[in-house]
């Protein structure tokens, strides 16, 4: 499905013809589809659904236990070390994950180094966002953190050892791919400066990001704040946002990895419904309907 597809099919479904409804709706567009796509990429039944990369541009420091976390990433999966060996190739450590407090119990001593090796090197992670000193992205990305955290290893390595990330990014929002902009582009072209253009979600899931697309649409196009003409508007908001509290809820405890074995994917329930790691809350339900 196309930009162009995308921005006829979502217009016509949502009835919105006139001038002043164009206008109206490109106002709020980029929202509409930030919101969409953090749905999909977020939601725990839909995780075949992120997108994963590596990369190898961060090292180690002797004696130091903080390595930068590459600020595309969203979520780390995993994270290895690669050591040189006697026969001048390196071998690829993994590290196990922990818990910061655990970590600094055993490893207690600053600057205390040694030679990473598979099983006996550890690594934590408090908070995805928390290094300020990290220059954010140029293209910021909704989802995305604007200030890289860091690993911290344990017990520190003894020299400079490429580190390799493993884990999820947010491709880049479809408005921004097919370059949406109603100030320099008419409605004969979409309103963008490519209107071919195409995404992950757009090509394989076209059915998914269109009924996605709908669901939030219909509630823009409802008055939500006229409370007195509806008495129930506002549970409605209530019921939504707590829909979308346990889908970011669900991407945030795999940032945590704050499960029992601090794995960083989600893991089915009883009824082989996808939760949240760590437990709490249950599945999160189908787009379009509220938690009970």
């Amino acid at each position: 499905m196309e930009w162009s597809d995308y921005y006829t099919s979502l217009t016509t479904m949502l009835q919105v013809a006139d001038e002043d409804g164009l206008t109206n709706l490109n106002l709020v567009l980029m929202r509409l589809i930030d919101e969409t796509e953090l749905y999909l990429f977020r939601h725990p039944k839909l995780d075949f659904l992120a997108t994963r990369t590596t990369d190898a541009t961060q090292m180690t420091t002797s004696g130091q236990r903080g390595v930068t976390i590459p600020s595309a990433f969203v979520v780390v999966d995993d994270v290895a070390l690669l050591v040189p060996n006697l026969v001048g190739t390196r071998d690829r450590v993994m590290l196990m994950r922990v818990n910061r407090p655990w970590l600094d119990m055993m490893y207690p001593v600053e600057g205390a180094s040694r030679t990473p090796k598979k099983y006996e090197t550890y690594y934590a992670i408090d908070d995805m966002q928390e290094l300020a000193t990290v220059p954010p992205p140029t293209v910021p990305t909704a989802g995305q953190s604007m200030r890289p955290s860091q690993i911290y290893v344990g017990p520190a390595p003894d020299g400079g050892y490429t580190t390799l990330f493993y884990g999820t990014y947010r491709p880049a929002p479809f408005y921004i791919v097919a370059g949406f902009d109603p100030s320099k582009y008419s409605a004969d072209t979409q309103f963008a400066e490519t209107p071919t253009a195409i995404s992950f979600l757009s090509t394989w899931f076209p059915d998914l990001y269109l009924a996605a697309s709908l669901v939030f649409g219909s509630g823009y196009q409802k008055n939500f704040g006229a409370q007195a003409d509806n008495p129930q508007q506002a549970l409605s908001w209530t019921q939504d946002l707590e829909r979308l509290i346990a889908v970011a809820g669900s991407e945030e405890y795999r940032k945590r990895a704050t499960g029992w074995d601090w794995g960083s994917r989600p893991m089915p329930d009883a009824a082989g419904m996808m939760r949240p790691v760590g437990g709490g809350g249950g599945a999160v339900p189908p787009v379009g309907t509220a938690p009970q």
